[in-house]
């Protein structure tokens, strides 16, 4: 529950605000690429291009789910709301003129639906294919050794971003195994798919974010 006082809140709100205004430009300009890519990855006539296009895929819908939904979940999580009808009736004196908070819940609205196109074992893909294509080697799905309070321990585990939860690093593996088997070895397919999935939401953000900016 939220101890936060009324000038602390408020001090949340403006800060929500500042990330729409400041940051909107920027986020739109992600969406529309992924939106971009994802129509492009579906288009038969670019699959000349659809190696390199598959690479950004996973960077862009990554960001959006994890990255952009968390610069907005933190503070609705600080007040302890969920929805914009919610917070004008816990915090009536803070809603007041503050209209602009109706985007951040439809916005964690749209992404959750996009989220909400993949399985367990789909989003710990995501979560891969990411740290694939932009790290050299992927050390964290390995085993690692920690030492807290001068002890010692094997640490078998990996905390998947994209779920948000840890898991066996070996049970890691056989998930991906899995799933690449299941599109015949071939991670462009994953993204093909993957894409078809999201292309309509995705759309809507897209466009929803524009209006923000106009």
């Amino acid at each position: 529950m939220c101890e936060l006082s009324d000038n602390d809140k408020q001090k949340i709100i403006d800060c929500i605000e500042e990330h729409i205004t400041v940051d909107a430009k920027q986020i739109e300009n992600w969406i529309g690429h992924l939106s971009y890519i994802s129509d492009s990855l579906i288009d038969e006539s670019m699959s000349d291009h659809h190696a390199s296009l598959e690479n950004l895929f996973w960077i862009r819908l990554f960001g959006l789910i994890v990255e952009i939904q968390e610069n907005f979940q933190v503070s609705n999580d600080i007040l302890d709301v969920t929805t914009y009808d919610e917070f004008t009736v816990k915090y009536p004196n803070l809603a007041e003129n503050n209209q602009l908070l109706n985007y951040v819940f439809k916005i964690l609205d749209l992404i959750s639906l996009i989220k909400s196109k993949f399985n367990e074992r789909e989003l710990i893909a995501i979560d891969n294919y990411r740290q694939t294509n932009c790290h050299v080697l992927q050390k964290h799905y390995r085993l690692k050794v920690k030492t807290k309070n001068n002890r010692t321990s094997l640490d078998e585990n990996y905390k998947v971003k994209t779920i948000p939860k840890s898991f066996n690093v070996k049970k890691l593996k056989s998930e991906l195994d899995a799933l690449i088997q299941s599109y015949n070895g071939s991670t462009i397919d994953v993204a093909i798919d993957f894409a078809k999935r999201i292309n309509d939401p995705v759309k809507e953000l897209y466009s929803f974010y524009k209006k923000l900016n106009s």
